[in-house]
């Protein structure tokens, strides 16, 4: 459910803005800004098979209480 890219998560997470259009960043913009400058580098390591690890339990608390959330949809993985 959530988008094969860190940069494009960070991206989407940093330029977020509420409902009312207002900019409501959950990246700060130094770190927004190290993301952005070594994106494919970030892209290239990540190995996204290993978020399968999880068993339900873990992923449920992961989801529950610490995975990062646009308009009520889960953006982060593991």
């Amino acid at each position: 459910m959530t988008k094969n890219s860190f940069y494009e998560t960070i991206t989407d997470l940093h330029f977020y803005e509420d409902g009312s259009g207002r900019n409501a960043s959950l990246i700060a913009s130094d770190v927004y800004e190290v993301v952005k400058k070594n994106a494919a580098l970030f892209d290239s390591k990540i190995n996204y098979e290993r978020d399968f690890y999880y068993d339900y339990f873990g992923f449920k608390t992961l989801e529950k209480s610490y995975l990062l959330r646009i308009d009520g949809k889960i953006v982060e993985r593991p």
